[in-house]
C-alpha cells in the first residue's frame, strides 16, 4: 500500500516521461511566463521610460498598442511589409494619440527591394518572412521595399528608447543596418528561434554576439514557447538593455 502512495506521489511530481508519447510531451506547457508586457511595466517602475519607439515586424498592431498603454502618449514607428495586413494594421492603431507612423516596407542591411514570402492566409500569417522555410517556396511572394532602420531613424529625426524585432527568422539582417541606433537604443526587445525552420535564420549566439559586441547586456528572456511534438524550446524574446542604463546600476542580490 505504502509503495503505491509512493509511487503515485513520484508520478504526479515527475514531469512526464519524454520517451512515453508525443501527447506527454508538453504537457501542456506550450508557452510560459512571463509576458514581455509584465516585464517593461516591471521596468517602467523602475524608471525606464520610453517616450519613443520602433515597432519592427507590427502585423497587426497588437504590440504598438499595448506599448502604448504601458507609455501613453510615447511616439511609435510600424513597419510592416505584408500588403495584405495593412488595412487591418491602420484599424487597430487608428484612435492611438500621437498616431503611430506606419510604414510598409521591411528592413535589412541595405536598402532596394526583396522577396517577401508569405505562407499560408496572407491575412493571418505570422509566420511570413524575408528568409525562407524548410516547408518549402511559399503559396504567396510579394516584392517589398526594403531599407535600414538607421535610414528610417534618421529620415524621422527618431531617437527610441525601445525597439522590438519581430522578423521571423531575419532579424540579424535587421541589426547589420542599425549600427547608429545600437550605440544609443536603451532597450531591445528581440525574437529568438531555437529550430531550424527558417533557411539561414538569426540564432540565439548571432543575437548574444551582436549586442553583446555593442555594450549590451541580457537584462531577461520572456514570451518561451514550446513545441507540442516534444516539448523543445522552439523561442521567446530576448530583452538587452545598455549596461549604462539605470536597470542595471544596482548590483547586488536583495
Amino acid at each position: 500500500m505504502i509503495r503505491k502512495v509512493l509511487l503515485s506521489l513520484i508520478d504526479t511530481l515527475l514531469p512526464p516521461n519524454p520517451l512515453i508519447k508525443n501527447s506527454d510531451l508538453a504537457g501542456g506547457r506550450t508557452s510560459s511566463m512571463p509576458r514581455w508586457d509584465e516585464r517593461i511595466t516591471h521596468a517602467k517602475k523602475l524608471g525606464f521610460n520610453v517616450t519613443s519607439c520602433m515597432d519592427v515586424g507590427a502585423f497587426s498592431g497588437t504590440w504598438t498598442r499595448t506599448i502604448s498603454d504601458i507609455y501613453p502618449g510615447c511616439n511609435v514607428i510600424a513597419i510592416e511589409p505584408n500588403p495584405h495586413i495593412q488595412k487591418e494594421l491602420k484599424r487597430n492603431l487608428f484612435n492611438i494619440v500621437p498616431p503611430p507612423k506606419i510604414l510598409q516596407m521591411a528592413v535589412a542591411e541595405k536598402t532596394g527591394t526583396m522577396d517577401f514570402n508569405i505562407w499560408g492566409d496572407p491575412l493571418a500569417a505570422t509566420s511570413a518572412s524575408l528568409q525562407d522555410h524548410v516547408r518549402g517556396d511559399a503559396e504567396n511572394q510579394v516584392t517589398v521595399e526594403v531599407d535600414t532602420l538607421d535610414n528610417i531613424a534618421a529620415k524621422f529625426a527618431f531617437n527610441p528608447e525601445l525597439v522590438k524585432l519581430d522578423l521571423q527568422g531575419a532579424e540579424v539582417r535587421a541589426l547589420n543596418g542599425s549600427s547608429s541606433l545600437l550605440k544609443s537604443v536603451e532597450m531591445f526587445l528581440v525574437e529568438f528561434g531555437c529550430l531550424n525552420a527558417y533557411l539561414d535564420r538569426a540564432t540565439p549566439r548571432q543575437l548574444l554576439d551582436i549586442f553583446y559586441d555593442n555594450d549590451y547586456c541580457l537584462y531577461d528572456i520572456v514570451e518561451c514557447h514550446y513545441r507540442p511534438y516534444d516539448g523543445a524550446l522552439t523561442g521567446g524574446d530576448f530583452i538587452f538593455v545598455k549596461n549604462s542604463s539605470q536597470l542595471r546600476s544596482y548590483k547586488n542580490w536583495d
